[in-house]
């Protein structure tokens, strides 16, 4: 992990091996196609329990407090780190992520759980990508490169525009790393439920 950092802010992750309650293996995490800023913003790769940040990464995150409005943590540094600095993610399932009847959050481990989550986005009253896009853009705008302000933009402005919704919907900039998700990503903007 460390050898892999670099002298930018840099956030190592890897992927899970789901078990049960005794340890037996369910599945592996996502192996993701495709890292970059475009994906922060609609998707979380990086599981806040396998992250390991470098100090300039620390610093970055530091500077501003987290906001209260911010839900998902290790979402909130996938994203500052994929827009500012580097990701780095291992495709070697490093710890395992136990499953229990408690879990706060957890991993879908089967087929009918996955997709029930998956369609539960389309009616969740909570639009944490929109709401995360707007703090993302109040705390960084003057700081933000030109093609990724364009985007957060476009995302911000889709939730009043018809005509933006479209076009984010048909954008390649954004995307999720399954192709059942990447539809479902596209129907929720045009649906305006991000």
């Amino acid at each position: 992990m460390l050898a892999a950092m670099s002298d930018r802010p840099a956030l190592y992750c890897s992927r899970l091996e789901i078990v049960d309650e005794q340890l037996h293996t369910l599945n592996l995490s996502v192996s993701p196609r495709k890292i970059g800023f475009g994906n922060a913003l609609v998707e979380n790769i990086a599981v806040g329990c396998t992250m390991v940040l470098n100090r300039k990464a620390i610093e970055l995150l530091c500077q501003q407090a987290l906001p209260n409005t911010v839900y998902v943590h290790d979402w909130w540094c996938y994203l500052v780190i994929s827009c500012f600095g580097e990701i780095i993610f291992d495709d070697h399932a490093l710890i395992k992520y136990r499953q229990h009847g408690g879990n706060v959050i957890g991993a879908a481990t089967n087929f009918l759980g996955v997709l029930k989550r998956k369609f539960a986005r389309l009616f969740n009253n909570r639009l944490w990508i929109s709401e995360q896009a707007v703090i993302f853009l109040q705390l960084f705008a003057d700081r933000l490169p030109p093609a990724q302000r364009e985007l957060v933009e476009l995302l911000v402005k889709s939730k009043s525009s018809v005509w933006c919704r479209i076009r984010l919907a048909l954008s390649t900039a954004v995307w999720r790393q399954k192709g059942m998700d990447n539809f479902i990503l596209r129907l929720v903007i045009l649906m305006n439920r991000i």
